[in-house]
């Protein structure tokens, strides 16, 4: 959009200014100049903060989500869980039904024995193939069996590739005893963060070249007032005459700039006196 190229041409030129320095940069250029740096390195700095806040809340949000996912998971394959360890099916009609539910979520599910070892799996050509070991990640079986704890987030990687799974303790509903372990692994949307901080991004360069471009208009409206006394001290001292007649600055401000036109009015003061005492 206009916005953001205007506010990247207006951090472009604040950088080739300040990296080559080039001549001719009068005082209302480095006032310019200085007011853009102002703007562009805070504005990087909440970027940055922004963003890596937003892939923080975004990774919690997944993990939330998988989690409740996969509690709620649970309650279903509990039963089916059950009839298994009685028998009453066998580990082939166990697989086939963990196979259906994976379809019908449209997510890969791993169910362990209460040993950590594999009963079932949507995907087993990963185990098959050695990919991933068939024993249960330590972490999250010692959370689970011997910490009570019902829901368990944890990082695991295949070759090169890094996932999450969401573990989930199956237990009976009669006296508690824990039958098995759900495992539903899934994987970061990195288009969809990418997305997200995007968006985020690009409302960001808005707000400050919004911001940038006001306080460029109103800033040059300030810099001319500040300026002008300092031009007219300049036009006084190009004129100054020893011969001639010369008059002060009328100035009432008691600032930096009446500091300097007072010292100019005292200057001329004492050469009007010494004039007048050559006469």
């Amino acid at each position: 959009t206009p916005f953001q190229i205007n506010f990247c041409f207006a951090v472009v030129f604040a950088a080739d200014r300040v990296v080559r320095k080039k001549p001719g940069l009068n005082l209302s250029g480095k006032v310019q100049l200085y007011l853009g740096l102002s703007f562009a390195i805070p504005m990087l700095i909440v970027s940055v903060a922004l963003l890596n806040s937003l892939n923080e809340s975004y990774k919690e949000e997944i993990d939330k989500s998988f989690g409740k996912q996969a509690y709620n998971l649970s309650d279903n394959l509990i039963d089916l869980l059950d009839q298994f360890t009685r028998n009453e099916i066998n580990r082939d009609e166990f697989a086939n039904a963990i196979s259906r539910i994976a379809t019908l979520i449209q997510s890969d599910i791993n169910v362990y024995a209460t040993d950590g070892e594999l009963l079932a799996s949507s995907g087993m050509e990963i185990f098959n193939l050695g990919l991933q070991d068939r024993r249960i990640a330590p972490g999250p079986y010692s959370a689970i069996k011997y910490g009570n704890v019902e829901t368990q987030i944890h990082k695991q990687r295949i070759g090169d590739l890094d996932f999450r799974a969401s573990y989930v303790g199956l237990r009976s509903y009669e006296d508690g005893t824990l039958l098995g372990i759900l495992s539903m692994p899934y994987f970061d949307s990195k288009n969809h963060l990418e997305r997200q901080q995007l968006e985020v991004f690009n409302n960001l360069i808005s707000i400050f070249t919004i911001i940038f471009l006001i306080s460029l208009i109103f800033g040059n409206l300030v810099i001319e007032q500040l300026l002008r006394p300092l031009r007219l001290i300049a036009e006084r001292l190009k004129i100054t005459d020893l011969t001639g007649v010369n008059q002060p600055i009328a100035y009432e401000s008691t600032d930096e700039v009446g500091l300097l036109i007072t010292e100019y009015n005292h200057m001329i003061s004492k050469l009007e006196e010494s004039k007048a005492d050559h006469v």
